[in-house]
């Protein structure tokens, strides 16, 4: 049977009729909010695995831990810690270029093999200048006596 053509196209129902502006309006606004989105993402990731700062680079056996860590921010009265493994003691602390003298540097209890420096009056720093502070501890192991090693860090105090 033919259908005439000067007839009115059959109407749905409006409960299943979807709004005229939802795909023209709305659909491409979500496809594209939904790719930013994902690009957003995927530039995040790219940033977080491409960090190549050694923060976090591993430390030499011979230290537990160093504070200020490798390449942080810091304020400028922030105390050097080094942290050596059992068996190693520190010979010298020198912080941009100035050696630190035993009596400034706080031994912890030399069993504990942590030393700390705290900028103060009196000492060779008040407080540390602004920029790159670049440290370099020489530690010695104690059962070996040819066995000596510089351990190198910076920080940048603000």
């Amino acid at each position: 049977m033919a259908r005439r053509l000067d007839r009115e196209p059959r109407k749905q129902h409006p409960r299943f009729t979807p709004e005229p502006g939802f795909r023209t309006k709305w659909l491409p606004r979500l496809i594209i909010a939904s790719g930013l989105v994902v690009v957003a993402v995927l530039l995040l990731t790219a940033v977080r695995l491409g960090d190549t700062s050694d923060a976090d680079a591993p430390l030499d056996q011979a230290v537990d831990s160093l504070f200020p860590a490798n390449n942080t921010l810091e304020p400028r009265q922030t105390a050097v810690t080094i942290d050596l493994a059992t068996g190693w003691t520190l010979e010298q602390l020198v912080i941009d270029g100035v050696g630190i003298a035993e009596e400034f540097i706080d031994d912890g209890g030399a069993p504990l093999g942590i030393y700390t420096y705290v900028p103060r009056a009196g000492t060779p720093f008040e407080a540390f200048d602004v920029g790159e502070i670049v440290v370099l501890a020489i530690i010695q192991n104690q059962l070996n006596a040819s066995d000596q090693r510089t351990i190198a860090w910076s920080f940048t105090s603000t």
